[in-house]
């Protein structure tokens, strides 16, 4: 692509200048064929790999010419969504698991000009033969060190193996590499770092909170922190989904409304928590550390550590998900006083006294409706909207932000006026195509 066109696309996702991270990166790896980019989450990272990817793509070369890993099926999406935002012209297809690999298959027809997936998905692709990337010309795997952390190390393996071919590597991570494993057969990497005192540094627009429970089980004090915090969007970050399940159970019988977020959800499930989070038809995610990577969410308010975390990694990823870009935001860690905070977070914390709550907080004033037909059935947001106007009878000023994805698509919607909507919509049709539409929980 040419440099107008570099520039549109990055004006398409809000974009006017790089800054110096993804300036030195993208330099790098254009002079480079092994980069090895460290950079803490909320500073850009992506824009790193995803621009000279675009630009060592040809359109009129029907393969796959760059394979971008992501160790998450939420972070592969994420990506996707950039470069589609981008409208660079090049295909973009995206394979992970939780669904049929049949629906991959059929969209190889036309191979992608870049394509993006899971490591356990790609090798499955590999093992049965449907894909060819051994001349491709750049494997990125993002967040390296995550993909080897959840044990797809085998997959990454063969991976490597089978783009023996490519013309550069590329790596990225939030956190300093100890090492490159043996099976990456690559003596040298150019490393670019995040450089501490740019204006997009997470830690300068943070400020940190530590909040004492009275008992050793912290429950009480949770509820008095989001009591004080009310409206606003938080993230608890809990060790282990029993955790989460027990915590729910409480917020439930206070009547705060909340989301949760852990292995165990089917990928649906987890795909609208994060969307009602997005939209503020929900301002509480309960979640384990799943959610501490490839999930972007707007303006996020709060952080919150109910559980330590265990690792320094883990707590630098959590932090990651509040003030990112030029945001502000907050973290707060709950400690009984049987608890001491980790000696790898050195960060000041200020203590915060919370008093025994008096007023929960409020139930959201939007509400997330669900409605059976995505991208795939070529519905768009315009079909959309216009199908919650003329057909639902709402008015402009109750709908808000609308969510295309593959099958369906999710609505936020005024909360007043969202069972009316409903009401009014129920069995008829979206473009001559029959809609299922109802409240999403």
């Amino acid at each position: 692509m040419s440099q107008n066109n570099i520039s549109s696309a990055l004006a398409n996702i809000g974009i006017k200048e790089l800054n110096s991270l993804q300036n030195n990166a993208i330099k790098a790896v254009n002079n480079n064929d092994n980069v090895i980019i460290i950079s803490p989450t909320g500073t850009g990272k992506t824009q790193c790999f995803i621009i000279p990817a675009i630009e060592l793509c040809k359109t009129d070369n029907r393969a796959i010419q760059v394979l971008i890993l992501s160790p998450t099926r939420e972070l592969a999406l994420q990506i996707e969504d950039i470069l589609k935002r981008m409208k660079t012209g090049y295909k973009v297809n995206t394979f992970y698991g939780g669904h049929p690999i049949k629906t991959e298959i059929n969209n190889l027809s036309v191979a992608p000009n870049i394509l993006i997936g899971t490591p356990g998905r790609i090798a499955d692709h590999l093992r049965r033969g449907t894909i060819n990337i051994k001349s491709i010309k750049a494997l990125v795997i993002d967040e390296f060190d995550k993909t080897l952390e959840l044990g797809f190390k085998k997959e990454t393996e063969l991976i490597i193996n089978s783009a023996s071919g490519r013309k550069k590597t590329i790596l990225t991570s939030a956190t300093t590499l100890k090492d490159t494993p043996e099976f990456i057969d690559i003596d040298k990497f150019i490393t670019v770092k995040h450089d501490k005192p740019e204006d997009s540094d997470t830690e300068s627009k943070v400020n940190f909170y530590k909040v004492y429970s009275e008992e050793n089980d912290k429950l009480e004090a949770l509820i008095n922190l989001l009591c004080k915090l009310q409206t606003e969007s938080s993230i608890i970050f809990c060790n282990h989904k029993d955790a989460v399940s027990r915590i729910s159970s409480l917020l439930n019988k206070n009547g705060i409304v909340h989301d949760q977020y852990h292995g165990s959800l089917k990928q649906e499930e987890r795909e609208r928590a994060i969307i009602k989070i997005k939209n503020r038809s929900s301002n509480i995610l309960l979640a384990t550390d799943l959610a501490a990577r490839g999930i972007d969410i707007d303006n996020l308010d709060n952080i919150i550590h109910y559980q330590l975390p265990k690792t320094e990694e883990s707590y630098i990823h959590r932090n990651g998900r509040t003030a990112r870009f030029k945001n502000r935001g907050n973290v707060y860690m709950v400690l009984s006083s049987q608890e001491f905070i980790p000696p790898f977070i050195t960060d000041n914390f200020e203590t915060s006294d919370i008093k025994k709550h008096t007023e929960l907080p409020p139930k959201p004033e939007l509400t997330t409706l669900y409605i059976s037909l995505g991208r795939k059935e070529k519905i768009s947001k315009k079909d959309v909207l216009g199908f919650l106007i003329h057909t639902g009878k709402a008015n402009m000023a109750d709908i808000d932000k609308i969510d295309i994805s593959d099958h369906c698509s999710y609505v936020a919607v005024n909360t007043k006026s969202c069972k009316t909507i409903v009401r009014n919509c129920k069995g008829k049709k979206i473009k001559k195509q029959n809609a299922k539409i109802e409240i999403s929980k």
